[in-house]
């Protein structure tokens, strides 16, 4: 008696249906791999990524699904026939569940080693499951819609344009706030100290589902004509209004996507005077930002540029007269003393006509980055630092609002 053994991925190879969650799964893998590296994690960025890898990840389950789709739904095909009974979700379901299925566990094992290192090396908060979710939805309508693309098309070759079509997606995404809701992709990276909304997210959760549903359902339409021997498309592709019509109100009116937290958890510090302040998932961070900004300060002189410096992830508290640190993990420790440095000099203020204040600005601001002692051909190379500092203090109105002259400068 032969054995019978269920052929899931029949009737083509395993490996057309298998390949698309392979490909996702490398892709975020190789995107997040740098992240691995980082002196310490974020949750806000870790669940973040689980949209940003649709960059690429989309187009590709989207193109793959075209494939799939080109190949067993024409009715030409003995799999689809227009006199089947199983025409319609009988085999649209099928496909797409093997499709869907392979895509997102590829994605999901993909993320996990970043998602792992963050559970060991985050200093805050924790996984955003609703955040995620919208991600993981969004692979799922670019898989949907490759598969529909295909449908639409009765060839495999039509792959090509399901993978543009994700493409534009998300390069719309990644160009301001205006298709933010709609696109897989967002434009910049969260990070600690924000937090989405939750209008955006259920916002998202809600077009995505509702784009999902339509297109699987006019892919299903689709097949039925064939055996009704209905006219083509038009009327099959009615489901498609309903993801279009909510699509419109982002549109119309800019969506805000994250807020800052206005009551955040903070670590504190001061050192000579002067108050460091950092949000709790940057507290290791705290001794490396004292150590970089207090050499600025101490060779901008016992006036000082300011009594508090904090880290921008505190920015939802706001403060007067406060300069703000920049952290990042994929950034140097000390690189927030480029900012740091800039505002006292005034190089954050200079309008564009202000040629000589500007190049004033720029000339302190490299003294203060090269602690007192900078190269030959700068406004203040081999001027003594403690008249240097007498002069800033002297001239501090005019150096905020990038007002002094070359005259004016010590040489």
């Amino acid at each position: 008696m032969t054995e019978f053994r269920p052929r899931v991925f029949w009737p083509l190879s395993a490996w057309l249906y298998v390949l698309p969650g392979v490909a996702v799964g490398l892709v975020a893998f190789a995107a997040t791999l740098p992240t691995l590296a980082w002196p310490y994690q974020d949750w806000v960025i870790t669940s973040a990524e689980f949209h940003q890898q649709n960059a690429y990840a989309a187009p590709i389950a989207a193109g793959l699904a075209a494939v799939v789709a080109g190949r067993l739904t024409p009715p030409t095909r003995i799999y689809a026939q227009p006199i089947s009974a199983r025409a319609g979700w009988g085999v649209v379901g099928p496909h797409l569940a093997r499709l869907v299925g392979t895509v997102l566990v590829g994605y999901l094992l993909g993320l996990t080693p970043l998602t792992l290192v963050t559970t060991t090396d985050a200093e805050h908060g924790g996984f955003d499951l609703a955040v995620a979710l919208t991600r993981l939805l969004g692979l799922t309508a670019a898989t949907v819609v490759g598969y529909l693309v295909g449908v639409l098309g009765r060839t495999s070759l039509v792959a090509p344009v399901a993978v543009v079509l994700l493409f534009a997606a998300s390069i719309a995404g990644s160009t301001s706030d205006t298709f933010s809701a709609l696109a897989p992709v967002l434009h910049f990276v969260p990070g600690v100290g924000s937090d989405a909304r939750w209008s955006f997210v259920l916002y998202r959760l809600a077009f995505l589902t509702v784009l999902v549903v339509a297109a699987a359902w006019a892919a299903a339409e689709l097949l039925r004509a064939h055996r009704a021997g209905a006219a083509p498309a038009a009327r099959a592709l009615l489901p498609l209004l309903a993801p279009v019509a909510l699509a419109v109100p982002p549109l119309l009116i800019t969506p805000a996507l994250y807020a800052l937290d206005d009551a955040p958890p903070k670590v504190c510090e001061v050192r000579a005077g002067v108050e460091y302040r950092v949000h709790e998932g940057h507290r290791s961070e705290l001794a490396g930002m004292v150590t970089a900004v207090g050499g600025v300060f101490e060779t901008f002189g016992s006036s000082g540029p300011a009594r508090r410096v904090y880290d921008q992830a505190l920015a939802g508290v706001g403060g007067d007269d406060v300069l703000w640190y920049s952290i990042k993990p994929d950034n140097p420790v000390d690189s927030g003393r480029v900012d740091v440095a800039a505002a006292p000099a005034g190089a954050t203020s200079c309008p564009s006509t202000a040629a000589e204040g500007r190049e004033v600005a720029n000339d302190l601001y490299t003294w203060l980055m090269a602690a007192g002692e900078p190269a030959e051909g700068f406004a203040f190379h081999g001027v003594p630092a403690e008249r240097v500092r007498a002069w800033i203090a002297e001239h501090r109105d005019e150096i905020r609002t990038c007002a002094p002259t070359g005259a004016e400068v010590p040489r």
